[in-house]
């Protein structure tokens, strides 16, 4: 590993660093799974001491992050280039914690405000070197149900194994929520559940109890663990880790109501604070209601009286059926005599965005438009040309739809849309009073193809035309659920690349290959494994009058026919069992 210090930051490898650092943490990782924790504890000792890890967590908190510009108490953001090499050469676990800064943000849709504990810039860069350290060890031990804050799952993870729970059988549903669950978790019983060295142990330690200025008062902190630090995430999942299991082994040793196992064990899936319990008999549902609260009560959490509830999946029995669980509605219906919608046993599922989520949405679309077209309220934003509106209204509406695109959401994007449509056609003919209707049309709805759409000539290039993005224009895709077993430390190469495009040690070339043929070889079509030695190949594809050359993917030992004479000379062969991720 590098450990030479540089003069310029820009002059760093910051990519062979990361490799090094990935390397390290597959290591961490493997050693884990093994219940070596001597050989991990000396694992993690060498990352927080290595040049390489320290500049990859600089570069994560001063330019990756989404708040490298907001500042702690400190008041450093936005680092220089000398400044970050400082921060680099200068980073320990021993140095002292200064507080985090209190912000209070409110929660979308709710009247509540939700704390952040903003760290100083050093701090920050210190809780990443740690999360480097400390992830790949919680990875091997975190349960397949959790899914929030972690490498390679997603939100629709999650959604997918209550769609894949739900499919067959109506469900009782546990929709539970624990209560300030950052500012409560108690910090003895965290750190002893970590059980690390004594270093990394007093670091954490010393993270924990910082402390928070707010208003200028400050005040100590005895229990919680701040939100707003790269820390703050991997420390939650560590608090919850061991739910799930306990959760099993509770009933398959028999349960108190009938002292026998049950004909299918609860299925537990958590994001975060938020969780659900599913299963067919209410009975189990309300006893794994009480034991989770008693597990709780251990890590000084308990569950949200109002927003923990049993509800069931398709019966109306309690008043109201399905529940919202990260932005999706779940619920279940019965199917007419003749009904025509694929559905088992005459019940099908419908999983679509929440209405609050679409409100949220809506809202922020509808503020956008009136802060470009009329300015703000308090006159503090002039308002300002559609040229500048429609690249803000795409990013919000491509984000959105994107998110929800896995889901029954085609009748929520085309209601979005008219919605929309009708926000914009009155802010228009508010701000254009002394044109007409027609002209209002011309200039800005309908496009030279005939096409009505909210769109308007760039002035950067004549040619150029700015067209709004639509809601209904996401098209509805199947989410691939995550493999069974799957673990991003794991070194599945090729797994990884094919599900996200890029993977730490594989060259981004071979990464997007494997994303854009689907993880399968251009010639035997058969998939990828970790084991297997790639080439990367030029085919020629007709386009119009001229041949147009693309890259292709295949086994080494394929005889690609399509391709060119020199396109081994043009493109070398791609070994990929010899890349550092094996």
């Amino acid at each position: 590993m590098i450990t030479k210090p540089i003069d310029q930051w820009k002059d760093l490898p910051l990519e062979e660093f990361k490799r090094e650092v990935f390397q390290l943490q597959r290591r961490i990782f493997g050693s884990s799974q093994q219940g070596n924790r001597k050989k991990t504890h000396r694992l993690q000792k060498l990352l927080l001491s290595s040049f390489a890890a320290r500049c990859v967590a600089v570069q994560k908190v001063a330019e990756i992050n989404a708040g490298r510009n907001t500042a702690g108490i400190d008041g450093e953001k936005r680092l220089t280039d000398p400044q970050k090499l400082q921060l680099a050469n200068s980073l320990d676990v021993h140095q002292d914690i200064l507080p985090v800064r209190r912000v209070r943000i409110p929660k979308p849709g709710k009247s509540e405000q939700r704390p952040l504990g903003i760290p100083a810039m050093k701090d920050r860069a210190l809780q990443a070197l740690i999360t480097l350290a400390l992830e790949p060890e919680w990875e091997a031990r975190f349960t397949p149900g959790m899914h929030g804050f972690r490498k390679g799952h997603r939100a629709h993870d999650a959604i997918g194994i209550i769609r894949s729970s739900i499919q067959l059988s109506p469900k009782w549903v546990l929709d539970a929520d624990i209560e300030k669950f950052f500012d409560r978790v108690n910090h003895k019983a965290l750190l002893a559940k970590i059980d690390t060295f004594t270093t990394l142990e007093q670091a954490l330690r010393r993270i924990l109890k910082s402390g928070c200025m707010e208003g200028g008062v400050m005040s100590a902190t005895k229990e919680g663990t701040p939100q707003g630090g790269p820390l703050s995430p991997l420390l939650a999942n560590i608090a919850l880790c061991g739910l799930e299991t306990d959760l099993t082994e509770h009933f398959k040793k028999g349960t108190t109501r009938n002292a026998r196992r049950p004909e299918r064990m609860p299925v537990l899936v958590m994001y975060a604070d938020d969780f659900v319990v599913l299963h067919k008999d209410r009975n189990i549902v309300n006893e794994c209601r009480e034991y989770i609260s008693a597990w709780l009560v251990k890590m000084g959490l308990n569950l949200h009286p109002d927003k923990t509830r049993i509800t069931h999946t398709l019966d109306v029995e309690t008043g109201s059926s399905g529940f919202t669980f990260l932005g999706h509605r779940i619920q279940q219906f019965h199917t007419g005599k003749h009904a025509v919608k694929p559905a088992f046993k005459q019940v099908f599922n419908r999983i679509s965005p929440a209405p609050e989520a679409q409100a949220r949405v809506y809202q922020r679309i509808a503020t956008i438009i009136d802060m470009m077209l009329r300015g703000s309220p308090d006159r503090s934003a002039a308002r300002c040309s559609e040229e500048v509106l429609i690249p803000q209204l795409n990013k919000v509406i491509r984000g959105w739809s994107n998110y929800f695109r896995h889901c029954n959401a085609k009748h929520s994007f085309s209601r979005l849309d008219s919605l929309v449509w009708y926000k914009l056609w009155k802010a228009l003919r508010r701000r254009h009073k002394k044109r007409g209707r027609t002209w209002t049309v011309q200039q800005f709805l309908k496009r030279p193809d005939g096409k009505w759409r909210f769109n308007c000539p760039s002035s950067r290039d004549d040619q150029e035309e700015l067209v709004m993005h639509l809601f209904a224009e996401t098209p509805i895709l199947k989410h691939m659920q995550l493999r069974k077993g799957q673990l991003f430390y794991n070194g599945d190469w090729a797994y990884w690349g094919t599900r996200q495009g890029k993977y730490p040690s594989v060259p981004l070339e071979l990464t997007r290959l494997l994303k854009r043929q689907r993880g399968k070889c251009q010639h035997c079509h058969t998939l990828f494994t970790r084991h297997d030695k790639l080439q990367v190949c030029t085919e020629w594809v007709d386009v119009g009058d001229k041949k147009k050359p693309v890259q292709r993917l295949a086994h080494l030992d394929c005889d690609f026919q399509q391709r060119s004479s020199n396109s081994a000379a043009a493109m070398p062969t791609v070994d990929a069992a010899r890349s550092p991720v094996r």
